[in-house]
């Protein structure tokens, strides 16, 4: 079950479904870490490389919808699981990269968000006359706002209010830029 729920996630996540990806992420981490008899109080893990792939695909679903911080943390938790367990030094080396990436890929998130994608705003933004600039930035706004405002969001509470946030840091730095 835990290896389906992995190709969900791999494929939702490939076509930008984050909420269903990291929802079938989730399922097949826990599936993975606990004992199938059993009642899941205690934490016994079952096969290491069965979580490292769990972790490993995970993490690629967290990068691509932008969550580098909780990436970067199964790449070190896939990471450290391959040393105790003694894997490959490939696929230890194989991690490591991906850790190094995950890690650069949060510093360019951190110092260069595209705050345009976060609000979904059209490409030719900039060609429109002001007015309309800001119109569309306080639609989307709204929109995103409603979507993910911790009193309405469904999924997880720590996503929501990630996305909350960059979604307000997106409009303000927006509204600064086109001066609205």
């Amino acid at each position: 079950r835990s290896r389906i729920l992995l190709k969900l996630c791999a494929a939702n996540s490939q076509i930008k479904r984050h909420e269903e990806a990291l929802i079938s992420c989730d399922q097949a981490v826990e599936l993975r870490t606990v004992s199938p008899g059993d009642n899941r109080s205690a934490a016994v893990f079952v096969d290491p490389a069965a979580l490292r792939e769990a972790l490993k695909t995970r993490a690629a679903a967290l990068q691509l919808d932008n969550d580098h911080d909780e990436a970067v943390r199964d790449w070190s938790r896939a990471l450290e699981s391959a040393r105790e367990s003694g894997a490959a030094p490939e696929e230890q080396q194989d991690l490591q990269r991906s850790l190094m990436q995950a890690q650069q890929n949060k510093r360019v998130w951190d110092e260069r968000r595209d705050h345009m994608a976060t609000l979904e705003l059209p490409a030719n933004l900039q060609q429109l006359a002001p007015e309309k600039q800001c119109s569309w930035i306080k639609k989307q706004h709204r929109k995103l706002a409603r979507k993910w405002h911790p009193d309405k969001y469904r999924g997880n509470s720590d996503r929501g209010a990630r996305k909350m946030r960059e979604v307000q840091e997106a409009k303000d730095v927006l509204y600064e830029r086109f001066r609205c």
